[in-house]
């Protein structure tokens, strides 16, 4: 899990003054250009969930539905069940939202990622256009992000942006459940 944070305003391309956060949680899904560019086969094998997700036929949407929740939670949670540092209480909450509206919204959200959102990346990228309030970006450094992107995230998201900060932790995909201090510490630091 990368998560990438920003001050956000409604409406087009922060023009507005009506500040709110927000806070976007994604597999660098708004840099995704960047990853389909720098994709091989092997760096796309442990991420198969973009490309099966990101289907526009809803038969996909019904295969993960088939799938009984709590083992559909655990097996993405980690391969062999749930992680030590998995609370119950937040496993519960997964298995409790997997709904076949919350599935629904997670593969419009993919689509997207592979349609709408990279073109309009790009066609930002190629005017030249920047996101200009302060981006924080964390990764875990043992996640398949970390692995494929090492240190080099940071660059990447200064080619969307003009005041990035952050860096990775030392954690798989989960960051704020494997390593909950230090996304509090980074928290305090960006937004106090």
């Amino acid at each position: 899990m990368t998560a990438f944070f920003w001050p956000a305003t409604t409406g087009e391309r922060a023009q507005l003054i009506d500040w709110r956060w927000t806070i976007r949680i994604a597999s660098v899904k708004s840099r995704f250009w960047t990853y389909c560019r720098r994709a091989t086969c092997g760096a796309t094998l442990p991420v198969n969930d973009w490309s099966f997700m990101a289907q526009p036929d809803e038969m996909f949407e019904r295969m993960i539905a088939a799938i009984p929740a709590r083992e559909f939670v655990l097996r993405h949670l980690g391969r062999s069940g749930k992680p030590a540092f998995f609370d119950d209480r937040a496993v519960a909450e997964y298995v409790r939202c997997f709904t076949p509206k919350t599935i629904h919204g997670s593969c419009e959200d993919y689509r997207a990622a592979a349609g709408i959102d990279l073109r309009h990346d790009e066609a930002d990228h190629q005017a030249g256009r920047k996101v200009a309030a302060p981006v924080l970006v964390m990764w875990g450094s043992r996640s398949h992000t970390g692995m494929f992107y090492e240190d080099n995230l940071l660059s990447v998201w200064r080619e969307a942006a003009t005041d990035v900060t952050g860096g990775p932790l030392n954690t798989g995909h989960y960051l704020a459940e494997e390593a909950p201090q230090g996304v509090i510490e980074a928290f305090e630091r960006f937004f106090v």
